[in-house]
């Protein structure tokens, strides 16, 4: 799970560095400060923390908090992705997205 998550993030990040979307950190913010909130709430201020962080100009603020236990890497980095995803594309973009990250993660012959 850890490892599909980050590779969404690290491609989601590279979308948002080339094309210099979300424009601006407040929405970026706003919708990890939204997707956090689903998070467990012990989670849910470091996702903020973290978010707005990187946000204002720190790449490594993202896996400097992810990096304290496996568990909340995993709610962080999922907050992180959809946070990032909404911002890019919007709900309806952001799920087929989400759609055929789980197609390409499906086991052959079935479904994870």
């Amino acid at each position: 799970m850890y490892a599909i998550l980050n590779g969404l993030l690290r491609s989601t990040i590279s979308i948002v560095e080339l094309t210099g979307r979300p424009s601006q950190p407040d929405d970026l913010v706003r919708q990890a400060d939204e997707v956090a909130a689903a998070a467990p709430t012990h989670y849910e201020f470091a996702v903020g923390e973290a978010t707005r962080i990187w946000a204002g100009g720190d790449p490594s603020s993202m896996r400097a908090v992810s990096c304290r236990d496996l568990t909340g890497a995993v709610h962080i980095t999922a907050v992180d992705v959809a946070a990032l995803g909404l911002a890019l594309w919007g709900t309806p973009g952001f799920l087929r997205l989400l759609e055929e990250a789980h197609e390409v993660a499906a086991p052959v012959g079935g479904r994870p």
